[in-house]
């Protein structure tokens, strides 16, 4: 029989000196390619694309939206999970413009957000089947 064990001891790597600032190069770009395939007066369901330069590994996503006017200050918050590729948002006004922003979260906090447009309104173009 033979036995034989082997250990590494001081597996060292080099020291790095603690960076002070933060720069936004450490926190995800903006979501891409955002879009909105299903309008309705009171609900619109919108679809995304992870960040080109997520910079780290995406924790979590965040959508707001609120009316696109001076008045509107109050919006509404969702936090989805990082697999998450699309959202519905629904108790909406009819025929009125949203603001739609969409952030990814990573470990160094949250990135900067996409924003899009978008009308409450039935689309009715062309013939419909049914």
């Amino acid at each position: 029989g033979s036995s034989g064990s082997s250990g590494r001891i001081g597996d060292g790597s080099p020291s790095h000196p603690p960076i002070l600032e933060r720069t936004l190069d450490d926190v995800p770009g903006p979501p891409m390619g955002i879009l909105f395939p299903e309008v309705r007066t009171t609900s619109v369901r919108l679809i995304w694309q992870p960040p080109a330069a997520p910079n780290g590994i995406i924790l979590a996503y965040q959508i707001t939206h609120r009316l696109n006017t001076t008045t509107a200050n109050t919006a509404t918050v969702e936090v989805l999970a990082p697999s998450a590729r699309q959202y519905t948002a629904t108790g909406l006004k009819p025929e009125s413009v949203y603001l739609f922003r969409i952030t990814a979260q990573t470990r160094k906090g949250w990135g900067e957000a996409a924003e899009a447009l978008v009308v409450t309104t039935e689309k009715r173009s062309g013939p419909s089947s049914g």
